[in-house]
C-alpha cells in the first residue's frame, strides 16, 4: 500500500488522553485506511524506511503493533541529504540542528530543481519525523 504516514499527538478515544498517534492519512472522508497506532514511538531509521511502533488502543488491552514505512520515493532524492538523514549519530546528539541542516538542504535541492515539490515535502515531513525520533532515542 502507498500513503502518506502522520504522526502526531492527539486526543486517543480508546486511551482517553492525549497521545502519540501514527496513522495512513485518509484524504477522503471516512475511517482510517488501517488502525491508528497509539502512544507510536519511531524506533528505527534507515534510507529506505522506518519502523513505528504503538498500540491500537483498548483500555484494558493494547494489541501492539508495527507499522513498517519503506521509501520508494527516496530513490530519486538526492544522495548528500540522505547521507545526513542516515547519520543516526548526528541526528542523537544534536536533533534540532541537524533537523534544521536537512530543512536547509531540502530547500537548497528544490532551488536547485533537483527535486520537485512533493519530494519537497517528503524530504521536510522525513526530517522532523527523523529528529522526533533522535529525541525519543536521547531519552532512553
Amino acid at each position: 500500500m502507498r500513503g502518506d504516514v502522520h504522526i502526531g499527538d492527539h486526543h486517543s478515544e480508546p486511551l482517553g488522553r492525549i497521545a502519540t498517534q501514527a496513522w495512513v492519512f485518509n484524504p477522503t472522508p471516512g475511517p482510517d485506511i488501517i488502525p491508528r497506532l497509539h502512544d507510536a514511538k519511531v524506533n528505527g531509521m534507515a534510507q529506505l524506511g522506518m519502523s513505528i511502533n504503538g498500540g491500537r488502543g483498548g483500555r484494558r488491552r493494547a494489541v501492539r503493533a508495527v507499522l513498517v514505512v519503506q521509501g520508494r520515493m527516496m530513490a530519486g532524492l538526492p544522495q548528500a541529504w540522505l547521507a545526513e538523514l542516515g547519520d543516526h549519530v548526528a541526528l542523537v546528539t544534536d536533533p534540532d540542528g541537524r533537523a534544521a541542516v536537512l530543512s536547509v538542504m531540502a530547500y537548497a535541492a528544490r532551488r536547485r530543481y533537483d527535486v520537485d515539490d512533493n519530494d519537497l515535502v517528503d524530504m521536510l515531513e522525513l526530517a522532523e519525523a527523523a529528529r522526533l525520533w533522535a529525541v525519543g532515542s536521547g531519552r532512553t
